[in-house]
């Protein structure tokens, strides 16, 4: 079979997957029964080096202390100051010479040596790991052993050095100068070595070595004969298992292959049972197995039906889709991924004047589409059908009689069983008469807002010929207010809100005396509570009016300050309109910068001057750094 992949057999799986656990079982127990015995011969090795220490410890301390001093006692009376005789008079010499005789009658392999730096004999010398040792003990007091494992020429020993001889009092005779040492003495050994010692002076280290080789090819051939073993047991129980698992597992499991074999090529073994074989886990799988091929052979026989009942229903919701479609009072349009048309609906028909028949396998864009719109059309045809689903696009298509006609599309693409874009399936709405409609309502809401700008204008107009200003102050504000308020980034919305309060914000002084106007800032009392109510009388006077933004509360803010200081709520910070917050600096740099009756108009740099003074105080800090800008830095101006 084409593209069949090639699997392991079980048997084989399981073979290979045994073999290689008992495998690993038999190589660590040979590596720990291996390590255990190493670790067996280190420990007697340590206990022999214990008693040979301890044996050449007694010899020396008998040779030191009883027998030596009962020579030297003895021989008082008639030896010489300058008398030497090394057999008895050195306990190294002679413990080296008992040595000897003992490797002889028992040639063990261990090496015992009084090591010391500098000896008196070389066979006393200590090599340089000796060295390093007695080095060690005379820095460091409370050292007085080390054991390790070393190789030495090839082979393991264990070797154990420990502290010998220091030097007393009574040895200085023979250790301290060549002249104070007897001559013998110097005579027999020479007068450089081993002398200029001191009392405390570690003299030598006993230094043992053991060998290991002997215990660790021991226990290597002892490992051979343990793998050499379980290798047998590992076969006898391979064989055994082989020959189980064989029988009771993989002959039931192949007879189920079989048989599984037998109903994926031919229907008609469905139902069909297989023998139970032995063990509860096959019986249960066989048993499973049976009642699936019986559950397979009854679904199979009922599926007919079901394809058949399941077919019926789908003709049913085919003709259904189409009845739809065929009455449905919207353009439904299917082209192919060039453009060319495949199907429209009778709704198509009626609005556009062509048959199916006419339009059939003819190309969209040429056929109903405007030949200035053709090219940009094309373009979102190619996107749609590049998967990029489109909604809501508005075009107009030529009937066959000439008109246009406005339809607004929907797109979905339309696949293959494997997902390839095969068309695109368009629907479309006949929107002429809304477009219309919504013309029409423009044209009346721009004829509204003429209307209303005429109104404002006029209100603007009377305050400014009622009230202190000079003709024009409400266009100078409303203009300086547009550029602030463009300037901190306020949306078009909003800007054309502060357009129109800038031209009534004063509309509450029509109710205020001309004398209380002239000199506003000289008001006290009764005369200053009307004129600081202006603003309130402003609101409820535009509150009645729906404008679509906040003008009524605009107007009631533009005189309250940024620290809360203003009038007539006394509110502060960004509890005040940006609208209002902006006014408040417009209004004051344009009444500044106009001429009255009682004083000269500033000039605009002492304007901007007394508005940066004020910033923080009654004016918003942001607000003021955006107006500076606009003169400082665009080179805003006003007019007259």
């Amino acid at each position: 079979m084409i593209g069949k992949i090639r699997t392991p057999r079980l048997g084989i799986f399981l073979n290979v997957g045994i073999g290689i656990v008992f495998i690993i079982a038999a190589v660590i127990t040979v590596i720990i029964v291996n390590y255990s015995m190493r670790q067996q011969a280190y420990i007697e090795a340590q206990a022999k080096a214990r008693i040979i220490l301890d044996r050449n410890l007694a010899t020396h301390t008998y040779f030191s202390e009883i027998m030596k001093p009962s020579i030297f006692a003895w021989s008082e009376p008639f030896r010489s100051k300058e008398y030497f005789d090394h057999t008895w008079m050195s306990s190294t010499y002679a413990l080296r010479e008992i040595e000897k005789y003992f490797k002889s009658l028992n040639p063990s392999g261990y090496s015992f040596k009084d090591a010391a730096i500098d000896a008196r004999s070389p066979e006393n010398e200590a090599d340089e790991y000796e060295r390093a040792f007695l080095e060690k003990l005379a820095m460091d007091k409370k050292l007085e052993s080390d054991i390790t494992v070393r190789n030495i020429d090839g082979k393991p020993y264990l070797v154990v050095l420990r502290k010998g001889e220091v030097m007393e009092a009574s040895c200085l005779r023979c250790h301290s100068t060549p002249q104070n040492a007897p001559k013998g003495l110097t005579d027999h050994y020479g007068p450089e070595r081993s002398f200029n010692r001191k009392t405390g002076d570690v003299a030598s280290a006993v230094s043992l070595r053991i060998p290991l080789s002997e215990a660790y090819a021991s226990a290597n051939i002892f490992s051979l004969k343990l793998s050499a073993i379980l290798i047998g047991i590992l076969i006898c129980i391979f064989t055994i298992q082989y020959w189980f698992y064989r029988r009771y597992l993989l002959e039931p499991l192949n007879v189920m292959r079989d048989k599984a074999k037998e109903i994926a090529t031919h229907e008609d073994h469905l139902g069909e049972q297989i023998p139970q074989p032995f063990g509860r886990e096959l019986t249960e799988l066989t048993a499973s197995f049976n009642e699936m091929a019986i559950k397979l052979r009854h679904e199979r026989d009922q599926l007919e039906e079901l394809v058949d009942q399941r077919t019926e229903e789908l003709r049913k919701e085919k003709d259904f889709a189409e009845s739809l479609i065929q009455t449905a009072q919207t353009i439904v349009l299917v082209l192919d991924t060039t453009g060319y048309i495949v199907s429209i609906n009778p709704y198509m028909e009626e609005i556009s004047g062509y048959r199916l028949e006419e339009v059939q396998g003819k190309d969209w864009f040429s056929t109903f589409l405007p030949e200035c719109d053709r090219n940009s059309i094309r373009e979102l045809f190619l996107k749609a059908v590049g998967n990029f689903q489109t909604q809501g696009n508005v075009n107009q298509i030529v009937t066959k009689d000439g008109r246009k006609i406005d339809i607004e599309w929907s797109d979905k693409t339309l696949k293959d069983e494997k997902g390839n874009v095969v068309g695109l399936l368009s629907i479309g709405q006949d929107i002429t008469e809304r477009k219309r409609t919504e013309i029409a309502l423009q044209e009346s809401h721009a004829r509204l807002e003429r209307n209303l700008k005429g109104a404002i204008d006029v209100i603007s107009e009377t305050i400014e010929a009622k009230g202190p200003y000079a003709p024009g102050h409400h266009r100078q504000v409303s203009a300086l207010t547009s550029a602030i308020a463009r300037k901190l980034g306020l949306t078009d919305f909003q800007v054309q809100g502060i357009e129109l309060a800038s031209a009534v914000y004063d509309i509450g002084l029509m109710t205020i005396p001309i004398e209380f106007l002239q000199d506003s800032e000289l008001l006290d009392g009764v005369k200053l509570t009307l004129y600081q109510g202006y603003p309130k009388t402003g609101h409820d006077a535009l509150k009645k009016i729906e404008f679509p933004w906040p003008i009524a509360e605009i107007t009631l803010q533009h005189r309250e300050c940024y620290d809360g200081s203003g009038f007539p709520q006394g509110i502060r910070g960004e509890e005040i309109l940006i609208e209002a917050r902006i006014l408040a600096v417009a209004n004051a740099i344009e009444d500044l910068t106009t001429h009255k009756s009682f004083r000269n108009a500033f000039p605009v740099n002492e304007v901007l001057e007394k508005i940066s003074a004020h910033s923080g105080s009654k004016y918003d800090p942001a607000v003021v750094a955006a107006c500076l800008g606009l003169f400082k830095e665009k080179g805003y101006k006003m007019e007259g």
